[in-house]
């Protein structure tokens, strides 16, 4: 995507190469989990008691849509789409992370914005606006997703269905303006 490696660590006098990679990520990832550095078999080779680097003491936090709209000028509605892609494949805690099976999904390999750009954009037609009941009815996406393709969503939330289709018709445009297509061409 950018050319660059995500974590590139360089030794030092005052530390090896491997505890510049680990300040590297968690710079970017926040806080090693305590216990993953219990397990780790050099965990006290680069860690105190506490849980900061040996050596490393000043980290310059900032988060990977913070990184992708600094250094490399991406709109940041197009950097937080692409960190809702990739930050869940970087979760610390390997089980945490997902699997690319479960990520094939993801809207930014469609070339679409991601749920959590929601906060950004006005529901429309193409997602209603519900009232609290509605909500608890349908409180999970899923239920949602086949309340409003069996008509079960009430007709006050579904305004104007022709402008509905025309929205959603394009979005494939609105996402190309915000480099979105990448993605889509990735899957292509």
């Amino acid at each position: 995507m950018t050319g660059d490696y995500l974590f590139d660590p360089k030794p030092s006098e005052e530390y090896p190469r491997d505890e510049d990679h680990l300040a590297l990520t968690i710079e970017l990832l926040g806080k090693i989990p305590q216990s993953m550095i219990q397990r780790s078999r050099s965990g006290r080779t680069f860690f105190n008691r506490h849980g900061d680097l040996r050596h490393i003491k000043t980290l310059r936090i900032w988060g990977l849509s913070d990184v992708l709209i600094s250094k490399y000028q991406l709109h940041f509605l197009e950097a937080r789409n692409l960190s809702s892609f990739l930050l869940p494949m970087l979760a610390l805690e390997p089980s945490r992370r997902v699997t690319a099976q479960e990520h094939l999904n993801h809207p930014w390999l469609r070339g679409l914005p991601s749920d959590e750009l929601n906060v950004h954009f006005q529901p429309n037609s193409a997602q209603p606006t519900l009232t609290p009941e509605e909500l608890k009815m349908y409180g999970d996406r899923e239920a949602l997703a086949r309340a409003q393709a069996a008509g079960e969503i009430p007709s006050h939330n579904m305004n104007n269905t022709r402008q509905s289709r025309q929205e959603l018709a394009a979005l494939p445009q609105k996402a190309s303006g915000l480099g979105f297509e990448r993605g889509l061409r990735m899957v292509q």
